[in-house]
């Protein structure tokens, strides 16, 4: 269910203009070896990694589930990739999924 969020996100990054780069800079410090479970090495069900990027943003978005567990993790990772000066303030997010879950929340 949160799989469609992810979809809808990369799909809003990807859609709205961004450009592709060359390189990976802008994702430095949201990889998956900054996730725990992901580093030491506990068996999963499946790893998600959704992507995307605009001129002044970065976002990724993990979907794991470990085998032992019932349900599945999954972190957001943004990041301010312009220049200074940062934005100040709240970035709030809802969503709503086909499957009937929602959920919102506050980025400070």
């Amino acid at each position: 269910m949160r799989m469609v969020l992810a979809v809808l996100l990369v799909g809003a990054l990807l859609f709205s203009g961004c450009e592709q780069k060359e390189n990976n800079d802008v994702y430095i410090g949201m990889e998956r070896d900054t996730i725990q479970d992901l580093v030491a090495g506990v068996e999963m069900d499946y790893v998600n990694e959704f992507r995307g990027h605009l001129e002044h943003w970065a976002a990724v978005y993990i979907v794991y589930k470990p085998t032992e567990e019932e349900i599945h993790i999954s972190p957001l990772f943004m990041k301010y990739t312009g220049k200074d000066p940062r934005p100040s303030g709240q970035l709030r997010f809802e969503y709503d999924t086909y499957g009937g879950e929602d959920g919102s929340g506050t980025l400070r």
